[in-house]
């Protein structure tokens, strides 16, 4: 007990540095986050989305690093410590991988739809997804962006512009898919009239 009591203040000074270079850590992860390809429209998604599995694996090592030092620290009978850092960054990071996620799910939606023949897409499947990308971009758009304003991430910017320029042209999607399913050749032969097309 003589030797504990002796080495206690050494141990506790040792973990209270491990705690502020774990913050420091965190701190950087927040940063880069909020900057680079994260904040990038014109970047790839699938490769932001690697980067991301990355920082997953950061923060669960850093979790863990987090966990043992709680643990020290009900070991020595001293105050145990929150790790507020570890949970902002935490959270900004699960919103960073939720809007990536999304984006690339609309990005490949997109790109199907465009290349398959129309009359065999599912009109009213479409619709649905659309309608949900649609309430999801909005709601991210509330969000504070990396400036702490609402609406201020520009990858979120372009995203609803990308959902909401195709929203526009689902009234005419929905009419074709109509006349897909129950159009006769005279309809389309007007259709195709119009627009000057053989």
């Amino acid at each position: 007990e003589g030797q504990v009591e002796q080495r206690m203040p050494s141990m506790s000074t040792t973990l209270e540095k491990s705690i502020a270079n774990l913050n420091d850590e965190l701190v950087g992860i927040l940063a880069s986050l909020n900057s680079g390809d994260y904040v990038d429209p014109s970047v790839d998604p699938k490769l932001v989305l690697e980067k991301l599995m990355t920082v997953t694996e950061q923060l669960g090592a850093i979790s863990e690093k987090a966990e043992g030092y709680r643990a020290m620290q009900e070991t020595f009978h001293v105050p145990v410590y929150e790790f507020k850092q570890l949970r902002d960054t935490s959270s900004q990071f699960e919103l960073k991988q939720e809007m990536w996620g999304k984006l690339d799910t609309w990005n490949e939606s997109v790109y199907n739809w465009k290349s398959v023949e129309f009359k065999s897409l599912d009109v009213e499947e479409m619709i649905k997804e659309v309608h949900v990308h649609y309430k999801d971009v909005h709601k991210m758009s509330k969000r504070p962006g990396p400036d702490g304003l609402p609406g201020g991430d520009p990858v979120v910017t372009m995203f609803k512009e990308s959902v909401e320029d195709f929203k526009e042209h689902m009234p005419v999607i929905t009419d074709l898919g109509n006349l897909v399913v129950m159009g006769k050749d005279r309809h389309w032969k007007k259709v195709f009239d119009k627009v000057d097309q053989p």
